[in-house]
Parts: C-alpha cells; structure tokens; sequence
C-alpha cells in the first residue's frame, strides 16, 4: 500500500506566521523542501511512496546575489545591451528562479535567466541610452524570503544615434520647436547648431537653449528630447513675416566631435 502512494498532512502553526514556512524532508543528512503551499484547511501537504521523516521548518535567510569579478561596473559599456552575469546562493528552501528579475533605472521588472546551478545572466530588454544608469537584481527563494542587490551603477558610452529631427507645429502662428530625439542626454549649444534662414537664404536668427528631457518607457527603455524654441523673431528681435523658412541644423557627437548629422527642415509661419 504504501507503495501505491499515501497523502500526509501538516497542520500550519497557528500561533506564528507562514512566512519562511515549508515542508521538508530528510533525504540522507540534507533537508529537501516539498512545499510551502497551504491548502484550505491551512496545511501543507504531500504524496509520498515510501516511508521518510518529515518537518514543517522555517527558512530564514534570503538568497543572496553577487556578480561576476569580471564585470568592472567602473568601466563603460561600449553596447546598448550590456550583459550581466553572476551567481546567486541559495542554501534552505531552494532557489524561486521564475521570481529572479532586474530593474533598469527603476523600471518595470525583466527576466533573468537562471540555471540550475544559480548561475544568471541578463540583457536588458530594450536597448539604453548613452549616460548613467542603475541595475537592481531581485530573487526569493521557495518559501517567499525575499532579498534585492544594492542599486549597481554603470556607465553605457555610444556613438550617438539620432533618431528623429522635426519641426513643430507646422505652421506655427505664434512659437515653433525644432525637435531633436537621440540616444545621449548630453547635447548642448556647442554640439547643436540650428540657424533659421528665408528662402532667398538670408539668415533670420540662430537658436539656442538646448537642453535634454529624459523620456522613459516600460522595461527600462527611454531616449532623451531636444525642443528647441523659436519664437519666430529675428536676430533683431522682430517677428518675421508670414511665409516658409528652413532650418538647417548640424548635430555632433559628444564622444566624437567629428562625427556629424546634417539635416534641414521647412518651418511656414502663418498668423
């Protein structure tokens, strides 16, 4: 009979909380967890096929997370998608793996991929910014303890990418923005030029004032924006008549000056 299997029950102690709570059995000299999960009489079971000595223990130590020596957090990572690996440890109940996720930059939770040995490594989803940036890897183990590694902050240098240069609203009737997207937060007056010009190609005014807004999606994506206002005077301070414009703007790179982006754009005004 008991070959063809049996059920047990453990009744939960009603005087303590569940939490770190598990059943356990004695396999050699280690305790092996079962389960955690109380059915609705509020105790654990099992089914068992032969005969084992079993307890209701409590686990009291989290997992703990640790990356790899290898990975300099000091460093800049030259890729939009940097890999982080390490190790987690884990010695009572057992490691929850589906429960092991990163946060980028206080984002939304992303896998992390674990083996069984409690080797782990992550890519971030989205690709990051150029800039800085923080990463929080949690875990649990089987029986909820839960532990969380200290905000780990890296620095991602790329070349820059441009993602969209427009001009806004158009016509504009009382003020005009020049937007700039990309993927570096450290534009500024001396890398943007953006100079306005009639249609005869006499220049009307230069703008200025370029500053970054971070823009964050979900999973830790983001890119920054440029709007650069033109409040359709001239260099001289008088609003400019009704008609087309062209901005021409020039964009450089802040890791390498050199490297340039070119692109002019229409702007009417029409009051």
């Amino acid at each position: 009979k008991v070959d063809k299997g049996f059920s047990v029950y453990f009744a939960a102690p009603v005087a303590t909380s569940s939490e770190g709570l598990g059943l356990f059995n004695l396999s050699g000299n280690t305790w092996k967890f079962i389960t955690s999960d109380l059915n609705q009489a509020m105790a654990y079971s099992a089914r068992l096929t032969s005969s084992q000595m079993l307890a209701v223990m409590r686990d009291v130590v989290a997992p703990t997370v640790a990356l790899d020596k290898k990975i300099d957090l000091d460093e800049p990572f030259r890729v939009s998608r940097p890999e982080f690996s390490g190790e987690i440890k884990e010695a009572g109940s057992g490691l929850a793996a589906q429960e092991v996720v990163a946060h980028i930059d206080g984002g939304l939770a992303q896998p992390v991929i674990v083996d069984g040995l409690g080797r782990f490594s992550f890519k971030p989803f989205a690709e990051l910014t150029t800039g800085d940036h923080e990463l929080v890897i949690k875990a649990a183990d089987k029986t909820g303890n839960k532990s969380q590694t200290a905000a780990m902050r890296f620095q991602v240098q790329l070349p820059l990418q441009i993602g969209q240069i427009m001009q806004y609203p158009n016509p504009a009737s009382r003020r005009g923005y020049i937007r700039i997207s990309a993927n570096s937060g450290a534009l500024n007056d001396d890398l943007v030029s953006i100079k306005i010009y009639d249609t005869a190609g006499h220049k009307v005014t230069t703008l200025s004032n370029v500053k970054a807004v971070k823009e964050n999606f979900g999973a830790g994506s983001s890119r920054f924006l440029y709007d650069i206002l033109w409040d359709l005077r001239n260099d001289a301070g008088k609003q400019v008549a009704n008609g087309v414009y062209l901005a021409r703007i020039e964009v450089r790179d802040p890791i390498n000056p050199a490297n340039k982006v070119k692109k002019t754009c229409k702007l009417a005004v029409l009051r």
